[in-house]
């Protein structure tokens, strides 16, 4: 007899709920398993990267769609919550929280992780910031002192997570990281693949490349050219098998900026969002440039006096409508550089069009570096250390110096660098596995066993009025 622990720590976390379940009852088909489901109990004060203000109906809604979840699973298992409660008196500045340590384990990065993916305020300015960042890393400690307790006593052949960088999952994650317990982490690949990445992040470069290269030696008469239909498919807007949301399809392939010129050396700046990278740790973030606001200001400098080139800064479309969203950066930008321009976020030129136009591309960690190497047979400039700079398809500078010779050198056209995107490509593809039991997609919705797990009245009620109340408290922020 194995024991197993899976963490399912939400119930209206959308699919992972779905997913999590879906694991839980193919680990329960199995006889020779012996499996404990531990989830939260949601105590007062508790927030989560679902609920950051600790909205006590949010919380109940929480717990009855989890509860309706796990009434669906069928066999013999354990459950557990999480009542653990500890307000711990930590004290931290804002302009510090992501190298917030507790009992060595980076919970100040995961309360951060879960305030900036919610908000998108990556600088923090909200006025309840440190009050909603108390509350989640004051949840991330009790959490810890659960998992810490309960695994001191209590052994498990395989503890089952899914998507660790949020302040609820990353004390049991890190914890063990730290004891090299055997964790499972999950994260999907496509829409319904997903991939162990053991007691890795799926952030970590080292480990993806190594797991494409085995995964590839494996396979013999490898066919890549059925790949091409991925990145043909993204191009045209028409489908996406690894994101949910396709922003091709909002914009207009060879519309280009009213003053675009061929003549000139364009440069394409790809900002990203602010709160992921950051999130992500120190690797995703240039030491010699700090925040994306610096690199954007130092580039333009490096350009200012070069007459035949010119800078174009294309914002990411997910920063449409939101609050956070500091116009007035690029708005300044824009009146102290004559040779620099900006595309909106809501503007529906062609991001494909451009870059594979332009003299050299700028990128941090997205989607957008292999399809643009695919598309341009070159490296592409990544300010980040990454899966794509560790198999050749991107490449990352070192210094400012190396900034500088990078913009201004053109990158050679090679034919293995497109080869590379391919293999990456078929990795993301075909890798891992489908989970038993679980199907759908973002546009479609996602099904347990052919379930989906709908609001009641009383959920409903609790949901409607916790979403309303949390409106209003992000009217405040």
């Amino acid at each position: 007899m194995t024991n197993k622990l899976i963490f399912i720590p939400n119930g209206i976390m959308i699919p992972d709920i779905y997913i999590m379940t879906s694991m839980a009852q193919s680990l329960i088909d199995d006889k020779k398993n012996k499996v404990t489901i531990i989830t939260c109990g949601g105590k007062n004060n508790y927030a989560c990267s679902k609920n950051i203000y600790a909205i006590k109906e949010i919380c109940r809604t929480c717990i009855l769609q989890r509860n309706k979840a796990i009434s669906q699973l069928k066999g013999k298992f354990k459950l557990q919550e999480i009542n653990t409660e500890i307000n711990y008196k930590l004290t931290f500045q804002l302009n510090n929280i992501k190298q917030v340590k507790y009992e060595n384990l980076d919970l100040g990065l995961g309360a951060y992780s879960s305030y900036t993916n919610f908000t998108r305020d990556s600088d923090l300015k909200g006025r309840l910031a440190k009050k909603s960042i108390k509350l989640l890393l004051n949840t991330s400690i009790s959490i810890y002192h659960y998992f810490k307790d309960h695994l001191k006593n209590k052994k498990y052949d395989e503890i089952v997570t899914f998507n660790s960088r949020m302040s609820e999952r990353r004390p049991l994650f890190k914890y063990s990281q730290m004891y090299k317990l055997n964790i499972s982490n999950y994260e999907k690949l496509t829409t319904e693949r997903f991939y162990n990445f053991k007691n890795k992040f799926s952030q970590d470069r080292i480990f993806i490349k190594k797991e494409i290269y085995t995964f590839l030696k494996k396979k013999k008469n490898l066919n890549l050219d059925k790949i091409n239909k991925f990145y043909i498919n993204k191009y045209h807007g028409i489908r996406d098998d690894i994101n949910s949301e396709i922003y091709s399809s909002k914009q207009r392939l060879n519309f280009f900026p009213t003053n675009w010129d061929n003549s000139l050396k364009n440069i394409v700046f790809f900002t990203a969002s602010d709160d992921e990278y950051q999130s992500f740790g120190k690797e995703f973030n240039p030491s010699f440039l700090g925040n994306q606001k610096n690199i954007i200001r130092k580039t333009c400098d490096l350009l200012k006096y070069k007459k035949n080139y010119f800078l174009w800064i294309r914002i990411h479309p997910r920063w449409k409508n939101e609050k956070w969203f500091d116009k007035n950066f690029y708005n300044l930008i824009l009146k102290k550089y004559k040779n620099v321009g900006v595309i909106y976020p809501d503007e529906k030129i062609s991001s494909y069009s451009i870059a594979i136009k332009a003299y050299n591309v700028i990128c941090y960690w997205s989607l957008l570096i292999t399809e643009l190497a695919y598309w341009k047979k070159q490296k592409i400039i990544s300010l980040s250390k990454n899966d794509y700079s560790e198999i050749g398809i991107a490449v990352t500078p070192k210094s400012l110096n190396d900034y500088k010779q990078l913009i201004f050198n053109k990158p050679k056209k090679d034919k293995k660098v497109k080869q590379k995107t391919l293999e990456w490509a078929y990795f993301f593809l075909n890798g891992g596995s489908k989970i038993k039991y679980f199907k759908g997609s973002f546009e479609k919705g996602y099904t347990f066993r052919g379930i989906k797990f709908k609001f009641n009245f009383i959920s409903f009620y609790y949901f409607i009025i916790g979403k309303v109340k949390e409106k209003i408290i992000n009217s405040i922020n």
